[in-house]
């Protein structure tokens, strides 16, 4: 996202959910998540790669619960506070052990409605429960750094030590406004070349610029369009049920939301037609009711960044812009999801400051990167600003995520354990 939009007031996230297999909520049929799962080989190893981290920093992680254990170089200030036994995450590396199989994606299941997530996903086998993927955001740029992001995800979940079950997309999927319908030229250059070689299905929510307006998030009927392309007969890859969804895989849910439906509604009058009073209700009813061991929030607007667009209630420095944000996440998100994954600045960070411990983590660096001004000061275990991808692994209830260079290296990997 541009911060020359954001001055303007005019954001965009995903609204709704689509047809696929995720149950959706909003705009758009939906779908019931079958998850599909990791394969049967018992892999339980918490190992993976020794890689030596490559960024330097002070890092440092913060402990929850079980405590954790950060390696790789940080920067920000958070020194390591974590307390108990933690989780034993060495070197750069995430891959987990000995775990065998591919997975793949949850389903395929197109039954529209509102209820709950069915499905329950196949992963693990013998042994703690694995889930394994890839997160990044920002990407539609069609440009160099796209295709060596999407190059270094299919090299990293090719190789057998660290595979992946699916790619989350956290918005801005086409710049610069979107596309205008499920056959638009813009797929080739921008979704389906960059990932040609990534054999993987793709969840993704929906961004400011997916909703047209110059990147403004204006168009209320634009972000359909990518919902049509989903369900594109021939197409399997690109998946959104709808502009709000959620979804299953083995031990872990997944509560896709539109943030930019949020953010709109909050500019009110001038809201454009946008309402986010459903999605508010259907997101507090499907986490409440989530029995997973893992609840992950996707959405394109972060909680808290040290990128240009800054904290919810002062993005771009303006007091009280995103305020509708920031109370989206404390009434719905903050303590009731144990990680939010979002996108919208061009980096790659992990928060030390939780949100009433739920984890802020930031990957909006797919094809291109900004800068890290830090106007709110956030601390955090790592930041940088390469382009790059964020690979986690749930292995039982340890967490273990990498931040991951276009060039394959692995800048920073911690882990937490609930």
């Amino acid at each position: 996202m541009r911060p020359s939009l954001w001055v303007s007031a005019l954001v965009v996230l995903c609204v709704g959910c689509g047809s696929g297999k995720p149950v959706p909520g909003g705009s758009g049929g939906g779908a019931a998540s079958t998850g599909g799962g990791s394969g049967t080989g018992g892999s339980s190893g918490t190992g993976g790669s020794s890689g030596t981290g490559g960024s330097s920093g002070t890092g440092g992680s913060t402990g929850t619960g079980g405590g954790t254990t950060s390696t790789g170089g940080g920067s920000g200030t958070g020194g390591s506070s974590g307390s108990g036994g933690g989780a034993a995450s060495t070197g750069g590396g995430s891959g987990t052990g000995g775990s065998s199989g591919t997975g793949g994606s949850g389903g395929t299941g197109g039954s529209s409605g509102t209820g709950g997530s069915s499905g329950t996903g196949g992963s693990g086998g013998a042994g703690a429960q694995v889930v394994r993927f890839v997160a990044i955001g920002d990407t539609g740029e069609g440009n160099q750094g796209q295709i060596d992001v999407g190059n270094a995800i299919a090299a990293w979940c090719n190789d057998p030590t660290h595979p992946c079950d699916f790619v989350v997309m956290l918005g801005d999927n086409i710049y610069d406004e979107g596309v205008s319908g499920p056959n638009d030229p813009q797929w080739g250059p921008k979704f389906e070349v960059p990932y040609a070689n990534v054999n993987l299905p793709f969840w993704a929510v929906l961004g400011n610029h997916d909703y047209g307006g110059g990147g403004s998030g204006t168009d209320k009927s634009r972000g359909l369009n990518e919902i049509a392309y989903a369900t594109k007969p021939g197409q399997t890859k690109f998946n959104m049920p709808a502009t709000h969804y959620r979804f299953t895989q083995g031990h872990a849910e997944f509560f896709a939301t539109d943030t930019n439906e949020v953010y709109m509604r909050g500019l009110s009058p001038f809201n454009f037609g946008f309402d986010d009073t459903q999605q508010r209700a259907t997101m507090n009813g499907w986490i409440a009711a989530s029995t997973a061991t893992w609840k992950i929030a996707l959405g394109h607007h972060p909680y808290r960044s040290n990128g240009p667009h800054g904290n919810a209630g002062n993005y771009e420095g303006v007091p009280s812009l995103g305020n509708r944000v920031k109370s989206f996440f404390d009434d719905v998100l903050c303590g009731k999801v144990d990680v939010s994954l979002s996108g919208h600045d061009h980096s790659l960070q992990w928060l030390t400051p939780q949100c009433n411990g739920t984890e802020l983590i930031v990957s909006g660096a797919g094809a291109k990167t900004s800068t890290l001004p830090a106007r709110d000061n956030n601390a955090t275990h790592f930041q940088a600003t390469q382009t790059g991808f964020f690979y986690i692994t749930l292995v039982g209830r340890t967490f273990t995520g990498s931040f991951v260079s276009a060039s394959g290296t692995v800048l920073h990997t911690r882990s937490f354990t609930k």
